[in-house]
């Protein structure tokens, strides 16, 4: 498997410009060390922050439906609660990355590292997690349905509650019955 930044790296990745240390002043909150409010989630669905490093950022709660930052590295990073409803993450680094009860519905998480990510009760309804590495990962109550799964590796990945796409579920069954086929039919 190619590593996530071997993907994406090319020229134009490298030539952008990280955002700058006044920006991060004035977008954290003093007493939570917490990415937040009007102006961050303003600017977090402006733009495309393709190839930035936010690894380790706390984007608890923001409102950023449509956030796009596809090779981006968001390891370590806190989302949970967020609304990431149709981001664009494609080929991120989201290895260790909390997303409890986060709102990723419809979002492009193809070929995305998420190795040991916590998506406990998280809504994955739609999303496409095609090639996504899922390796340890918790999805204890998260809600799949309707999410590509092809070629994701769930490898070692915590499943307790989940809600998986009725074709996953029926394939599932299907190869725990001796004889069956994914029709049902043996």
């Amino acid at each position: 498997m190619t590593s996530w930044r071997d993907a994406c790296d090319d020229d134009t990745t490298a030539a952008l410009e990280e955002p700058s240390r006044a920006f991060w002043h004035h977008a954290l909150q003093a007493d939570e060390d917490t990415l937040s409010g009007a102006l961050l989630d303003g600017y977090l669905r402006s733009g495309s922050w393709t190839g930035r490093n936010l690894s380790g950022v706390n984007l608890s709660r923001a409102q950023a439906p449509g956030f796009s930052a596809p090779c981006a590295d968001l390891s370590d990073a806190t989302l949970d609660d967020a609304d990431l409803s149709g981001a664009d993450l494609r080929e991120t680094n989201l290895r260790r990355t909390r997303l409890r009860g986060a709102d990723v519905r419809g979002a492009s998480l193809q070929d995305a590292d998420l190795r040991r990510a916590n998506l406990a009760r998280a809504d994955l309804r739609g999303a496409d997690l095609s090639g996504a590495d899922l390796r340890g990962a918790l999805l204890d109550f998260a809600d799949l349905r309707g999410a590509t799964l092809d070629g994701a590796d769930l490898t070692g990945a915590s499943v307790v509650g989940a809600r998986f796409p009725d074709d996953l579920v029926n394939l599932a069954a299907a190869e725990r019955t001796p004889g069956a086929t994914q029709g049902g039919t043996p």
